[in-house]
């Protein structure tokens, strides 16, 4: 019985690719594919030609759709050495939107978190690099937004707001030259 309905579930799939219709909500954008080229923007900027049903080629045609809602998230546990020698692990909160798909789809090859959360990362690891883990402000935090906001304005993603949500500081300690057998081992 797992078989048959397996069976019936891929047809259905092959009849929905084949299917000429495809609706973009109120709240998505989405683009008008053919050939493999973008021909078209559709939003709810766009009247008529935006939201709502439309038809494309199946096959050689499509119409891909995003949410064009903010996204809200965390990036991952980052720690970088500071300037002044200290370990700093931190994560930060970030909201941004995608305001262009066919921007983005255009020149972004992964999911809308993780390619800002990558950006906005790395930005934020130089920047830690060069203050002290003691400056990490409020003004640190906006110069290092700007910086990613800058870097991703070709992407169609506004990055909206950057926070810092854990911030924790440790001395770093570097041991060279410990012994094979390492501190205090006995060689019996």
């Amino acid at each position: 019985m797992n078989s048959l309905g397996s069976l019936i579930q891929k047809l259905l799939d092959h009849i929905s690719a084949l299917w000429p219709l495809a609706l973009v909500k109120p709240w998505e954008q989405g683009v008008r594919l053919f050939a493999g080229r973008i021909t078209a923007l559709l939003t709810h900027e766009n009247g008529i030609r935006g939201t709502g049903l439309h038809w494309h080629w199946p096959v050689i045609g499509d119409v891909y759709t995003q949410e064009s809602n903010v996204e809200v998230f965390e990036t991952e546990p980052q720690t970088v050495l500071a300037a002044d020698g200290k370990e700093v692990t931190f994560t930060l909160g970030l909201q941004c939107q995608i305001t262009r798909l066919d921007l983005f789809f255009a020149n972004v090859n992964d999911d809308l978190k993780a390619t800002v959360a990558d950006a906005v990362r790395s930005v934020a690891g130089e920047g830690v690099r060069l203050v002290a883990s003691d400056k990490m402000d409020t003004e640190w935090l906006a110069a290092q937004r700007d910086i990613a906001a800058k870097r991703m304005s070709g992407w169609g993603v506004k990055l909206l707001r950057v926070s810092l949500i854990t911030n924790t500081t440790a001395p770093t300690l570097r041991i060279i030259g410990i012994p094979r057998g390492g501190i205090g081992s006995i060689n019996l």
